[in-house]
This record gives C-alpha cells, sequence and structure tokens, in this order.
C-alpha cells in the first residue's frame, strides 16, 4: 500500500525515534516498507546499517555533489523511484508518528480515492513556549500540504515530475501541491492521519538561511502565476519590508547629504528599529540570554539579504514579486 519516504540528514538521534514509532504502526507490516535516502558521507549510515526492524526498512545512499547532501527532493525522488508500492508517504526525519497513521491514511485513500492526502502535524505544546515553538506553528494548519505528512498517489506524482530539482529544501513542498491542484487533482486534508514535529532547539542561523533561500520564492510566482495570487503568497514580511525601507531610506538620505552625520544617525535608528522588534517578538517566548544576543546580532542582516535575494531572483527570473 505504501513506500514510506524519509530524506535524511545528519540526524541519527531524531531518525532512530521516527523508525521506533514506524515500529508500532497498527497496519499490516506487509503493507508498507519504509526508504530513508541519505547522501554519501551522512552520520545516520551506521544506524540504518544497523538497525533491526520488523518492517521492510531500505536504506538508500545517493550521491548529492550539487547540494553537499542537503537535498531533500532528490532524496524523495530518488526513493519514490524504487518504492514498490502505489502510494508515496513523506514524513521527515526529526517526526514521529502516531501507530495509526497508515492506517486511518489506508481508511481515507479507500473511502476518498484521492490523488493526495494532507495529514494533519502536531507541534507539542511547551510550558514554556520558545520563539522557535511560536515559528512552528503554521505546521498544524491544513493547506500549506508540508512534506512531514503528505500522501501522493505514485503514478500521478511522477507524471507531474515529482519534486522540483530547482527547489532542492525550501518551498519543493508547495511547488508539487500546486502542481497536483493545477492539474485538478484533489488533495484531501485528513484530521486522524497524524504526525507530530517535536520542536527543535533554538538556532538562529536559521533565520539567515531563510533569508538566503528568498531567492527561490520568485522561480514558484513564475511557475505557477494563478497558484501564488489566489494563495495571496507574500515574498517578505511586513516587518521585512519595514526594516528594508528603512534602510533604504538612510543610505539615500546619506548618499544624498554625503554627511556622515545623517549616516551614523540613521543607522543608530535602524539599529534601535531592530532591536525594538527583536524584544516585541521575543516578548512571550521563553529564551536563554546567548539567544537574544544572537538575535540582536543577526535581525538587522536579516531584511537586507531577504531583499537583495528576492531582487536578485526577480532578476534570473525576470518577473517582479514582492
Amino acid at each position: 500500500m505504501f513506500s514510506v519516504i524519509v530524506p535524511t540528514y545528519n540526524r541519527p538521534l531524531t531518525l532512530q525515534k521516527l523508525l521506533e514509532s514506524l515500529e508500532l504502526q497498527t497496519i499490516s507490516k506487509n503493507e508498507f516498507e519504509v526508504i530513508v535516502v541519505f547522501a554519501t558521507g551522512d552520520t545516520s549510515q551506521s544506524l540504518l546499517k544497523s538497525y533491526k526492524s520488523s518492517f521492510t526498512l531500505i536504506p538508500l545512499e545517493i550521491e548529492d555533489k550539487e547540494f553537499s547532501g542537503t537535498s531533500a527532493s532528490l532524496k524523495r525522488n530518488q526513493g519514490a523511484l524504487i518504492g514498490r508500492f502505489p502510494w508515496l508517504a513523506f514524513t521527515d526525519d526529526d517526526c514521529i508518528t502516531d501507530a495509526n497513521w497508515l492506517s486511518h491514511a489506508k481508511s481515507e485513500i479507500l473511502k476518498k480515492n484521492p490523488a493526495g492526502i494532507e495529514g494533519k502535524t502536531i507541534v507539542p505544546q511547551q510550558d514554556k513556549k520558545t520563539f522557535t515553538a511560536h515559528g512552528m506553528s503554521f505546521l498544524s494548519l491544513f493547506g500549506g500540504y508540508q512534506t512531514c505528512n503528505m500522501f501522493y498517489d505514485k503514478e500521478i506524482f511522477f507524471k507531474l515530475g515529482g519534486f522540483d530539482k530547482n527547489l532542492p529544501f525550501y518551498l519543493e513542498d508547495t511547488d508539487i501541491a500546486w502542481c497536483f491542484l493545477e492539474a485538478q487533482h484533489s488533495l484531501y486534508p485528513a484530521e486522524n492521519v497524524i504526525v507530530t514535529h517535536p520542536v527543535p532547539p533554538p538556532n538562529t542561523y536559521r533565520w539567515i538561511e531563510n533569508a538566503i533561500r528568498t531567492r527561490k520564492i520568485p522561480y514558484l510566482a513564475k511557475k505557477h502565476p494563478q497558484m501564488y495570487k489566489k494563495t495571496n503568497f507574500k515574498a517578505l514580511s511586513k516587518s521585512t519590508l519595514f526594516m528594508g525601507a528603512v534602510f533604504l531610506f538612510v543610505f539615500l538620505l546619506s548618499a544624498i547629504s554625503q554627511s556622515l552625520t545623517y549616516a551614523l544617525v540613521g543607522s543608530g535608528v535602524y539599529l534601535a528599529l531592530s532591536s525594538l522588534y527583536v524584544f516585541y517578538i521575543l516578548r512571550r517566548c521563553h529564551f536563554k540570554p546567548s539567544e537574544l544576543l544572537m538575535m540582536l546580532l543577526f535581525f538587522p542582516l536579516i531584511p537586507l539579504i531577504s531583499l537583495f535575494q528576492l531582487v536578485r531572483g526577480n532578476i534570473e527570473q525576470r518577473t517582479f514579486v514582492f
């Protein structure tokens, strides 16, 4: 029934928890297989060689020199290619599947005959909610089509080209879902098809990574102009646009006036606004002093990197989205 595809990247501890949760599936072990795809040199390789599973576990090693082993799209496509079942079940190596994850998905497929199913992703509640947990809240909403809990008909998946190699690790889940919807295929939400996504430790560097990835948004918009407009997709947040506008104003004022005083005062205002925004978004979050310091250091760069990457993407795609 299901080929469960799991791309992994140097996370053996969380991968083991995922595999242990898959041991508890109530569906017959003959009705699914688990294909874990990793790039050469991945630290999960030893776990996969030694893990004794009650289900069919297939470790698949691939070469990913172009993206240094980080392309989730490549891994998912390669895993799907060798899958022997008609349905592809996608989840991530830092998730935990509910015991009835596959059995409930099977019931939904038999009842509704869909082209795909979007399961329910649960982010555990924290006594002291971190900023990372706040940022992950969107995972629990339907309509995001996050591949930590998605099921696709294998035949249709490959007819539509699978995951786009030009979106190796960002927006690839949105892209494939929009391909299904544009081809008039149904994607049903399923409340009882559950995966839990634990909250990872804070990672301020992820801000920089996400800002750099903004470059890919014009590609998505050009490929799916109607869906981009229909979903009211926003390339930049209001805070990023505001801070970018402040920086450009300071820069232009300093350049026109050729005044060092204006430049220093403007820079001070920009940094002060950045700091105030950091304190604002952290006002209801639990955080360590080191995390606060890193956010204060990094946040002034985020709007600038995001704007630069978005302009770069627009130029490459010869389009205009903001």
